[in-house]
């Protein structure tokens, strides 16, 4: 059985017991702490080899009635998976790029202005990466 030490004015254990807030009968023999100061929730924290618990809000530390097991784990970080090359899903029009002189280009519309004015076209040269645009 678990309860809740903070006390609530119409909760009852489901052992009719005096109200403590919920209770859940999981078959575990666990309480929940809360803060003496403030009321929230105390988490176990580990301090050195000990292990203590703390409250999250107001910093309010205690001893730990009874042996818990703190256990960290840190999961391995993966790198950024690649799963295509880095090529343009735009379609292709004959355009030169003034910096390399090459004679196409990706575009793509945009509406960067106002919804009754015209979209602006973008232009991405395939051999530089240079971008520009032009307002039609």
């Amino acid at each position: 059985m678990i309860c809740l030490k903070k006390p609530l004015a119409e909760a009852r254990c489901s052992d009719g017991s005096k109200s403590y807030g919920e209770c859940f009968d999981d078959g575990a023999d666990m309480t929940l702490e809360f803060c003496k100061k403030c009321h929230s929730l105390m988490v176990p924290v580990k301090k050195g080899t000990s292990a203590r618990l703390k409250c999250r809000k107001c910093g309010y530390t205690t001893k730990m009635a009874g042996s818990i097991k703190i256990r960290e784990e840190i999961k391995g970080r993966r790198g950024v998976v690649l799963l295509e090359k880095d090529e343009m899903p735009l379609p292709v029009i004959d355009k030169v790029c003034s910096k390399c002189a090459n004679a196409k280009a990706y575009y793509w519309l945009q509406q960067t202005r106002s919804a009754d004015e015209p979209p602006t076209q973008f232009f991405r040269c395939t051999k530089c990466s240079r971008t520009w645009r032009e307002y039609k």
